[in-house]
């Protein structure tokens, strides 16, 4: 299924349950929305409002290094289940990694992204990463969506198809 598809069948399974109609409009006013597959406790976290900053760690530039604005609309989907919340970004980061920048992360950013020593050793080989601040966090009523790939972040609906930078911050 393609990213569309996959928004566009989410868009009708959802049409009829509270909190959802976020989606709607986010779609009616072309707003950019990705779907973000998430891990525990770190979806948990965003919901219960103590992780205020996502992060992606990737070896290759992929979705969302770049590919990601302010304003946009990041689904939460658990890992081989629904989506259950929803955030808008409140500011966005690219950064292009290396030992210097590794550390900066680190030290500026371990408690907003509720990281532990295993979390930083386990990216440490990683080359680009992307931070998106959470802001206007909504717990939505489970919803399945029909992702079958691995892919940890889609792109479902862009408004923007500028190159975002190398390295953004908007607050």
């Amino acid at each position: 299924m393609s990213e569309a598809e996959i928004l566009s069948q989410l868009v009708d399974t959802t049409a009829q349950l509270p909190g959802w109609r976020v989606l709607r409009q986010a779609v009616e006013q072309q707003r950019t929305v990705h779907l973000a597959v998430m891990v525990e406790p770190y979806l948990t976290y965003i919901l219960e409002g103590k992780k205020s900053i996502e992060s992606r760690f990737t070896k290759h530039a992929i979705a969302p290094f770049r590919q990601i604005g302010v304003d946009d609309l990041v689904l939460l989907k658990l890992t081989g289940g629904p989506v259950l919340g929803c955030f808008t970004t409140s500011r966005v980061e690219f950064v292009h990694l290396n030992d210097r920048e590794f550390a900066r992360l680190r030290t500026d950013y371990s408690d907003a992204i509720c990281a532990d020593d295993a979390f930083w050793k386990a990216r440490a080989d990683k080359r680009y990463a992307t931070l998106v601040g959470v802001s206007d966090v909504r717990e939505l009523r489970p919803a399945p969506v029909a992702k079958s790939d691995r892919r940890g972040w889609l792109v479902m609906q862009t408004n923007d198809p500028v190159d975002k930078g190398d390295q953004l911050v908007l607050v």
